[in-house]
């Protein structure tokens, strides 16, 4: 089973030149800068925007999924906010997948496409040596693994779980490395103490 099986796919909106700001506007577009490293979307980053093409918008759905067809990294990232009381476009940088089949869930979809064998496809088949690119083509061949819903739910509670356990370790690290560049600060002015240690 392939992507076109299961969904269509369509290209962001082709803006006209750079995407700017238009604070009292109702449309918001979504940007490759807009998803973090979990590849969720920063809702507090997306910006309002003009549409400034002749094209008839596709209004993003909750569920959608976001394919970064440009850069080193395809990564996908789901649509997974309300999206009635916004009108929202993406960028041009991203392909839009809607799935079609009730025997695919959208979360699941996301985390396939993010795994390293799905990656290695994407790479294998990037176009360009600067900024490499994924064809429509391209993506509407990727080949799928598709469980049982039931099976795919767990493997989306699981990988919940995983991410959440991720977050924890990095926060973990980030303290102890401001602790230790307290310290360090601390010893380039005298010797410290356990107080300097509760300080930091």
């Amino acid at each position: 089973m392939d992507l076109i099986d299961i969904s269509t796919i369509s290209a962001g909106y082709p803006f006209r030149g750079k995407i700017s700001e238009a604070v009292g506007s109702d449309v918001r577009v979504i940007q490759m800068k807009d998803i973090d490293a979990g590849y969720s979307v920063r809702w507090d980053a997306v910006i309002k925007t003009q549409l400034t093409g002749r094209q008839n918008p596709n209004w993003l759905q909750h569920g959608d999924i976001l394919f970064a067809a440009r850069g080193q990294r395809n990564y996908a990232a789901m649509i997974d906010a309300e999206t009635n009381q916004f009108n929202i476009i993406a960028a041009p940088q991203f392909f839009i997948i809607r799935l079609n089949s009730a025997n695919v869930l959208p979360e699941y979809l996301t985390w396939f496409l993010n795994q390293s064998a799905t990656q290695r496809y994407f790479l294998s088949n990037a176009e360009g040596s600067t900024t490499p690119s994924i064809r429509r083509t391209v993506l509407e061949a990727t080949p799928l693994i598709i469980p049982s819903l039931a099976q795919q739910k767990v493997i989306i509670e699981l990988a919940k779980i995983i991410k959440k356990e991720k977050e924890i370790a990095e926060k973990i690290i980030g303290n102890g490395e401001r602790l230790l560049q307290c310290l360090l600060t601390e010893m380039s002015h005298k010797h410290f103490n356990k107080e300097d240690i509760a300080q930091c």
